[in-house]
């Protein structure tokens, strides 16, 4: 039986999403809001009007990519392809993804291919052992920078004055101990950089606790991260560096190793 937004499509496309930017701003906005959502929650998330919003949810909807059940949208699996189709359109993806692979089987926890855009951090590619964690980030997702320990590694290729302005504008925390404090961030920040790694405790969600390590160019320079994910219920932040920091460095020095010259 065909929804009433689908009628109300009499089967034909609905106006098409005229920004790609939007368009995948939307799709990131659908794996943050949670498994269902109204087109009002889209709306104040992307802040953009709900008549826009609303031509969104219809063009994915007729696409296959939302269903309507009981007043709220949720995606299907077939949206899971946008960001398959992401992964392989990416070089450096297809450089990293067999060594993310390789320290996945090794160490059994999630890990996590991300770079920096417009300050933030950009998932490229996310491997998972069948022990899932409960976080809801896929590939294309985008989540504050300052609140990762992926996203401070990152942080780390700014130059000092461009850190200096990110890190002046306001900032909310998403757990009672993600940091906030310019002067904590900028310290965590330059740490990273000096140590070559970081590891962050219940930053972004509660129970997560997460170590990365930069993914380096021919020059030297920061132009990717490697994260790995793991429960703060499983172990302590000192066991997954014990057991996962080494296993980590020899995994970004081997994508390091492997980059081709157009990325420097």
């Amino acid at each position: 039986m065909l929804s009433a937004t689908q009628k109300e499509l009499h089967m034909t496309p609905p106006s098409g999403i005229h920004s790609l930017e939007r368009g995948l701003r939307l799709v990131t906005t659908l794996t943050e809001l949670g498994e269902t959502f109204t087109i009002s929650e889209i709306a104040a998330h992307m802040e953009i009007a709900r008549s826009a919003a609303r031509r969104f949810v219809l063009t994915l909807e007729y696409m296959g990519y939302l269903e309507l059940v009981e007043g709220r949208y949720r995606c299907r699996a077939k949206i899971t392809g946008l960001g398959e189709a992401f992964l392989q359109s990416s070089e450096l993806v297809q450089i990293a993804h067999p060594h993310l692979l390789k320290l996945r089987d090794e160490i059994n926890e999630t890990v996590s291919l991300t770079v920096l855009q417009d300050n933030m951090v950009t998932y490229l590619d996310r491997v998972a052992p069948e022990r899932l964690l409960a976080v809801n980030i896929v590939v294309g997702s985008r989540v504050p920078a300052y609140a990762t320990a992926t996203g401070r590694v990152l942080l780390g290729q700014l130059p000092e004055e461009a850190l200096d302005t990110y890190l002046a504008s306001s900032r909310r925390a998403f757990t009672e101990s993600t940091a906030t404090s310019a002067e904590f961030l900028k310290t965590a920040v330059m740490d990273a950089h000096a140590r070559g790694w970081y590891m962050a405790e219940q930053q972004l969600r509660s129970g997560i606790i997460s170590l990365a390590a930069p993914v380096r160019n021919p020059k030297g320079g920061t132009v990717a991260a490697v994260n790995v994910s793991s429960s703060a219920a499983r172990c302590t932040a000192q066991q997954i560096i014990d057991e996962t920091l080494e296993p980590l460095l020899a995994c970004v020095e081997a994508i390091s190793g492997s980059y081709l010259p157009q990325y420097s």
